[in-house]
């Protein structure tokens, strides 16, 4: 099984690639990382950036691995995934 992370028209998608259950879904713009997480313990820790609006709050982290991919369903790396984060997520 892997975890799929993705934009799908204007929302950040986390989805099991098996039975595609989605797991968490928001607005790309009011999601972020957490880089001291994503830096320390390679793990992908999705968060609300803007706590008045009423999105997703309970995203599972994620650590990378081969396990974690995009929507080409290749593996994310660090330096992958902070380019994804840094020009599709809180914009």
């Amino acid at each position: 099984m892997s975890i799929k992370i993705e934009i799908l028209d204007g929302a950040l998608v986390m989805h099991d690639t098996v039975d595609i259950k989605v797991i968490g879904e928001s607005p790309k713009a009011l999601v972020y990382y957490d880089v001291s997480e994503l830096d320390n313990n390679s793990v992908i820790k999705l968060v609300n950036i803007d706590q008045t609006k009423e999105v997703q709050r309970h995203w599972q982290s994620q650590a990378i691995s081969a396990n974690v991919v995009d929507g080409s369903d290749v593996a994310y790396t660090i330096a992958s995934w902070k380019t994804f984060a840094r020009t599709e997520l809180g914009v």
